[in-house]
């Protein structure tokens, strides 16, 4: 099979790494791995997909001699980094309003500034304050990685 072709699988079984899939015309199965499923943070394969679910997938990597096959699904969609760049959303100093507190950590809080992308407000920069998840928040970017994919953000102080 080669890369870049699509395929409709199957999930066949879910383990705590990625998703085996029953793929037309072969006689072993593919494989989707957790950061394969989506561009977002995903802490099991079970919150996106289950057993029996038909899915349209990408091949990643097909070693026939192997007998290994790789898929992906967040590959047909855009990548929401690049999105955030073209549209000049991804920069340091850009601000973002309203975006959601996706987990509260000892260090500081992850919060949503767009879908599937996540930055964190350092514990330093929250003045002392523990938003719950689901708040909203105004930011303005401190940082930003694109090769780690890791962005730093301040609360806006008003």
């Amino acid at each position: 099979m080669d890369v870049g072709r699509r395929l409709q699988c199957i999930v066949e079984r879910i383990t705590d790494f990625g998703a085996f899939m029953t793929v037309p015309g072969l006689d072993y199965p593919g494989l989707v791995l957790i950061p394969d499923l989506s561009w977002g943070t995903i802490r099991h394969p079970s919150d996106v997909v289950t057993v029996g679910q038909r899915l349209e997938l990408v091949v990643l990597n097909h070693d026939v001699e192997g007998r290994r096959l790789s898929l992906g699904r967040k590959q047909l969609t855009p990548d929401p980094w690049a999105i955030l760049r073209d549209q000049g959303r991804l920069s340091e100093g850009t601000t973002h309003r309203g975006a959601r507190v996706t987990a509260v950590m000892d260090y500081g809080v992850f919060i949503e500034i767009a879908e599937h992308v996540e930055a964190l407000v350092h514990v330093s920069q929250l003045n002392g304050a523990t938003p719950a998840v689901g708040a909203r928040l105004d930011v303005q970017l401190t940082r930003v990685d694109v090769v780690s994919r890791k962005i730093g953000a301040a609360l806006i102080r008003g």
